[in-house]
């Protein structure tokens, strides 16, 4: 059993953010003011027209709306859930520093004055980079066993059936074990739908493709990013739900992007390549009299969806 019903765990970006707070030695206390923050500011979000996108996709990412928020999530931040959940997730050692390098340039790009507070208002959605060190360590993770969790989802989605029903086991516990996972695998942009009618994804069918033939699947995932357009979609939705309006963050975010895809797929590639992909739905605008040069995305949210989930 990996999933032990702490509901907090199952939303990756939560994980994501105590795992930083973890190794950066925060005390549990302040992890839980925090986690309060988290859910407060993505309570606030909900209610909201802003980023209904992000909204309409809370549950698919592990959020349970309907749940008191800031009174059950707080509650639930102890030392050794979050140790567990990062060891059987293979977010440790090196994995686990990778991840705190990223967010640390994520909060940096966002010019957070105080990284360890600024944290709790990252997007609930997982940005390029952090979907390649996931993928990393989850794809090597025995408790999570990707291969198996996306065998069901493609037997489901063939079948036109419910994923619990692919299962074996007690029905609740099927449940529940298969919503933690969906949450992860919908985050990593492997799969798309509701959680009783999953279905994979392009990025979803290549990563698994990769793993019969013996192949590293996160290397495969990348040059899909690249090869198949997927960075491009991706990386506007990074841009809208971070919040990324003028030239030099969208530099930054670029160059970001360009070095951790690079890494993982063992070759370059190179910032303006991306910058060029980018331009043709992102107009940059003259400078202002401070010297910044806004941005605006061109591309339709929903057209931008429907690269990402199919």
């Amino acid at each position: 059993m990996l999933y032990r019903g702490h509901w907090i765990y199952q939303a990756p970006r939560i994980l994501v953010i105590l795992a930083y707070l973890y190794a950066q030695g925060v005390d549990v206390q302040k992890a839980r003011e925090i986690i309060k923050k988290h859910t407060e500011y993505v309570r606030r979000l909900s209610a909201s027209k802003e980023k209904w996108w992000i909204v309409e996709r809370l549950e698919q990412l592990g959020y349970e709306c309907k749940r008191p928020w800031a009174k059950s999530a707080e509650t639930l931040v102890k030392p050794e859930y979050i140790e567990y959940y990062l060891q059987r997730l293979g977010l440790n050692g090196s994995h686990l520093m990778n991840l705190v390098e990223i967010v640390s340039s994520l909060l940096k790009l966002l010019k957070a004055h105080d990284e360890i507070t600024s944290v709790a208002f990252l997007p609930p959605l997982i940005t390029v980079p952090e979907k390649l060190i996931l993928l990393n360590s989850i794809s090597r993770s025995e408790p999570f066993d990707l291969r198996t969790s996306l065998d069901v989802v493609i037997d489901s989605w063939i079948r036109g059936v419910d994923p619990v029903m692919v299962l074996e086991g007690e029905v609740n516990e099927k449940k529940k074990q298969f919503r933690f996972r969906f949450a992860y695998m919908v985050a990593l942009g492997l799969v798309a739908g509701s959680r009783s009618r999953p279905k994979p994804t392009l990025l979803g069918l290549i990563a698994r493709e990769a793993m019969d033939r013996g192949k590293d699947p996160v290397r495969a995932y990348a040059r899909a990013l690249v090869d198949y357009g997927k960075i491009e979609a991706l990386m506007l939705l990074d841009l809208m739900a971070l919040d990324v309006v003028v030239r030099n963050m969208l530099d930054k975010y670029v160059e970001l992007v360009s070095n951790t895809v690079s890494k993982y797929l063992g070759s370059e590639v190179d910032a303006r390549q991306l910058a060029t992909m980018l331009s043709k739905y992102v107009t940059r605008l003259p400078l202002d009299v401070r010297g910044y040069s806004a941005i605006v995305i061109q591309k339709r949210i929903d057209s931008i969806l429907q690269i990402v989930e199919t």
